[in-house]
């Protein structure tokens, strides 16, 4: 008995990617940087980073905003911050 050929489905890689790209969950506005971003600004180590982030968090400098960002076709979290 044959068998029917499928037929291929074009652009189903493109297809799922933007589908993935819908639940991305990114700031709206200028300014926001990611944690990565903002310690190559500053040049200080990790440690002493997220300290400054803690403190200038605290003292209502700056703003944050936890989302997900497609990075190698999965969804991670990823922090994002802004100076106010």
């Amino acid at each position: 008995m044959l068998r029917k050929k499928s037929k291929p489905i074009e652009g189903w890689a493109a297809a799922i990617e933007a589908a993935m790209r819908d639940k991305e969950q990114r700031p709206s506005g200028e300014g926001w940087r990611t944690s990565h971003e903002l310690r190559e600004d500053l040049g200080v180590g990790r440690a002493k980073f997220y300290a400054t982030l803690r403190v200038m968090r605290e003292a209502g400098r700056l703003e944050h905003f936890s989302g997900l960002v497609l990075i190698d076709a999965k969804l991670s979290r990823c922090e994002w911050y802004r100076l106010r």
